[in-house]
């Protein structure tokens, strides 16, 4: 071979392992913000009236913070709690692993309240999951609001009460 086919070859190579590693950056950098429970949280709050009475709730609206939800907290604020929200409506089921708090679990379509439980409990300590209660919605639902529980019982919550939602502008629905 001569000197100029192998510099060739060296360069073409160094080239390519380059490429190869700018790829493999970007895709596990796409997989780590996939699953990654540091999210940009600031200004993901909802504004939310429940029978006149305003509620600043963090927004679950990824996979992983579905997930989450309000588990390991050790509590919210009475005017707290969190929305998820389904895009399109469908039927969903929540349980109570490793929260620590009961809560109220509203069920919400077009901005109407379909279905709710009151003080869904948290699960005894070391409970295995096949135990854990599962709370489903009794219909297809496009948001789930939580809030501590007992609010929905002194809020006088009923089934086909409106909900006003105002969601930051970046995921209005």
């Amino acid at each position: 071979m001569s000197d100029e086919h192998e510099r060739g070859f060296g360069r073409g190579w160094h080239q390519g392992a380059f490429v190869a590693m700018l790829i493999a950056i970007f895709f596990m950098a796409v997989a780590i913000s996939q699953v990654s429970p540091i999210r940009q949280t600031a200004g993901r709050l909802a504004k939310i009236s429940l029978a006149d009475q305003e509620f600043n709730l963090e927004i679950a609206d990824t996979p992983y913070q579905q997930r989450q939800g309000l588990s390991g907290r050790p509590s919210i604020p009475d005017d707290g709690g969190m929305l998820f929200l389904f895009s399109p409506p469908r039927q969903v089921v929540f349980w109570m692993k490793d929260m620590r708090f009961p809560i109220d679990i509203i069920w919400v379509r077009d901005k109407t309240i379909v279905g709710y439980v009151s003080l869904a409990m948290p699960p005894e300590p070391g409970m295995p999951d096949d135990l854990i209660q599962r709370f489903s919605s009794p219909e297809p639902v496009d948001g789930v609001v939580e809030i501590r529980a007992g609010r929905a019982s002194e809020l006088g919550l009923e089934i086909g009460q409106a909900v006003q939602i105002q969601l930051p502008l970046k995921i209005r629905l």
